[in-house]
């Protein structure tokens, strides 16, 4: 029987887009709707107090910089939203190198690899990270050793072997 996992809330918030901020802040600064009735518009709606925020945010960068506030620069999404990545792509293939390049290497569990320093030249990292650079890289970890994906042409190989080992 499947263990029944609990889905995750969908909550009815989002970001606006580009145009659906300098849609609201022209609205806002020119007087033609107040900012509850500008945030009615959006779906799914938004609260007043984020659009006055929004306004009183894009105003702000709009004298800092010193550029109109039609400027389309001010509307764009600011970068550094969300978690920053903790291993860049080179990292992560000198940590799949090192656990691929010799047998006592690949029978290391995560933790002893980690506590043994065979990653010291890279940023500290969990257990869970580790696992997941793995996971990504497409290298399961059966029981205690690691093993690289099979190609097609070897997987047919070993169903071929075992249907001539069967029928002897």
């Amino acid at each position: 029987m499947p263990i029944n996992r609990r889905k995750p809330y969908k909550y009815k918030k989002r970001d606006l887009t580009a145009v659906e901020r300098a849609f609201a802040v022209s609205a806002s600064m020119h007087r033609m709707a107040t900012n509850k009735e500008i945030a009615a518009l959006f779906d799914p709606p938004t609260t007043k107090d984020a659009i006055a925020k929004l306004v009183r945010r894009i105003r702000d960068r709009a004298d800092q910089e010193g550029i109109s506030i039609t400027n389309p620069t001010l509307y764009e999404t600011l970068p550094g939203r969300g978690r920053p990545e903790l291993l860049d792509d080179a990292q992560k293939k000198r940590i799949i190198e090192i656990v691929t390049q010799d047998r006592a290497h690949r029978e290391k569990e995560p933790l002893q690899a980690i506590k043994d320093g065979d990653f010291d030249e890279l940023p500290p990292m969990s257990v869970s990270t580790f696992e997941n650079v793995m996971y990504e890289a497409g290298i399961a970890i059966n029981g205690r050793s690691r093993t690289t994906p099979i190609d097609i042409r070897k997987a047919t190989l070993r169903i071929q072997l075992q249907k001539v080992c069967i029928y002897r």
